[in-house]
């Protein structure tokens, strides 16, 4: 079972306490850690998870070249990928993750149809893509499926199933969903369940689509959505983060984690089928999970934020930038 709905809202108010305590009102980790009755080995571990969740992200103003040649040079890296980066040198964090989402729901507009077979993964940033979406036209012919069970978001509305039967409603067609788990115990019960509740075929389902939105993830979010012990496990891979449910090692490699086999969501070999696979990410903590995707090859579109590029970058060329 999932942490507990009140015990994973209590950790997220003290997580926000920590955050001001420490990087507004300047406080030292010894002066959080007595304000807080906690030690200060804890405050240290919240004020890392703060920024990997990304309440807390460190903003470097960086010459404007940088941001300005980012998109440039990261397609020279990955010259299969269709990156775009928005120049947010000038934009406050908040600002900046609108004008990735806003881009991205554009590029949503020009690229669907009528014939369009389109999945919608969970997630803050895609809800905000779609609250940014501003349809050309409807398409009654479209159709939207879900692909990955329901995880138990802190959110409800953060839910695939959600986010799926939105996107149906602003265009005016059909959708697919189910209410199932996204972690079941074991993969035989996972794959009655998936038999018992979808009238057709699952991987005849994600076989249909043509197109992806999804987003990135590092392993910190995942502890809201495992178990202790499977997020532990998790842990103690080599795994750094995850795209569409497929966990990457720091070179883009697949690691298969104790999850395997009871997730219901697509496989890796499905993912990749899938035509139009696109990723929106915004927040410079998110660079070693961005640069794992990247690596991986199960991109084709990418949408990012320019000190979030530069900080991919960083990662790269360790000769040129400087963190």
């Amino acid at each position: 079972m999932s942490v507990d709905r009140a015990e994973m809202l209590e950790q997220q108010r003290l997580l926000y306490q920590i955050a001001v305590s420490y990087y507004v009102e300047k406080k030292t980790q010894e002066e959080v850690a007595k304000l807080y009755g906690i030690s200060r080995s804890k405050v240290f571990q919240l004020i890392s998870e703060a920024q990997y969740l990304g309440v807390v992200d460190v903003f470097i103003d960086y010459p404007s070249s940088w941001h300005e040649k980012a998109e440039q040079r990261l397609r020279r890296f990955f010259p299969n990928v269709n990156i775009f980066v928005i120049n947010t040198q000038r934009f406050s964090i908040s600002a900046a993750y609108d004008a990735v989402c806003s881009a991205a729901a554009d590029y949503l507009n020009g690229i669907i149809s009528n014939r369009a077979v389109l999945s919608i993964s969970r997630g803050k940033t895609m809800f905000r893509m779609l609250q940014l979406l501003n349809p050309y036209q409807t398409y009654p012919g479209m159709v939207v499926l879900q692909l990955s069970g329901m995880m138990e978001c802190k959110e409800p509305f953060y839910e695939e199933m959600d986010l799926v039967r939105r996107v149906a409603d602003i265009y005016s067609c059909h959708c697919r969903c189910f209410a199932l788990p996204y972690v079941v115990n074991s993969q035989e019960l996972r794959d009655q369940l998936i038999r018992f509740s979808l009238r057709e075929d699952y991987h005849t389902l994600v076989d249909r689509v043509n197109i992806l939105f999804s987003s990135i993830s590092t392993l910190e979010p995942w502890k809201y959505g495992l178990d202790q012990k499977d997020y532990q496990e998790l842990l103690a891979t080599n795994a750094i983060g995850s795209f569409e449910d497929i966990f990457l090692d720091a070179q883009g490699n697949v690691v298969k984690t104790p999850l395997h086999g009871r997730l219901i969501a697509p496989s890796e070999d499905h993912i990749r089928n899938i035509k139009n696979r696109i990723c929106v990410a915004s927040g410079g903590y998110k660079a070693q999970s961005l640069l794992a995707t990247l690596r991986s090859g199960l991109l084709t579109t990418a949408f990012l934020d320019s000190n979030l590029a530069i900080k991919v970058l960083n990662l790269i060329e360790t000769d040129r930038y400087e963190i």
